[in-house]
């Protein structure tokens, strides 16, 4: 059976709730997703570390994670480790956000070096304007669950 877990860096740590805009995101797409039947769980996360323990506990399928903050090295060896599981990271920026985040353009870069080299990994995006920057980069769908 498939499983689909969104991960997103939780600023909010041990609170267990996020109204940070990555969270509510995931949030949102969970509800739905799962009115479609699909079986998804929200994880707020701290770290590759911390998302690597969670997945040893709890085995997925697959694993979409908001936004390139794990740094390349622990990401890529995240996706080594559980070789059975397909990640993507989403890059939801558009391309002026990403202009004033340096470090966030080496880790999308980074990140199609690791998809490159891994067949379990992909970097997406939701835009249009980051695909057209990003030819590698398939676009992902924004889910409304009020529709």
């Amino acid at each position: 059976m498939q499983r689909l877990v969104l991960a997103y860096k939780n600023f909010a740590a041990n609170k267990n709730i996020s109204h940070i805009g990555l969270g509510v995101s995931a949030l949102n797409t969970c509800k739905v997703l799962r009115r479609a039947g699909i079986i998804v769980d929200v994880w707020p996360i701290l770290s590759a570390k911390d998302l690597g323990d969670r997945l040893q506990r709890e085995p997925v399928t697959h694993v979409v994670i908001s936004a390139p903050w794990i740094p390349s090295l622990e990401l890529q060896s995240l996706v080594l480790t559980h070789s059975s599981t397909r990640f993507a990271v989403n890059c939801h920026s558009n391309v002026g956000f990403l202009q004033a985040d340096s470090n966030g353009v080496r880790l999308i870069r980074e990140a199609m070096d690791v998809e490159v080299a891994t067949h379990n990994f992909h970097a997406i995006g939701f835009a249009p304007p980051t695909r057209a920057h990003v030819p590698t980069c398939p676009t992902s769908t924004i889910l409304n669950p009020t529709t």
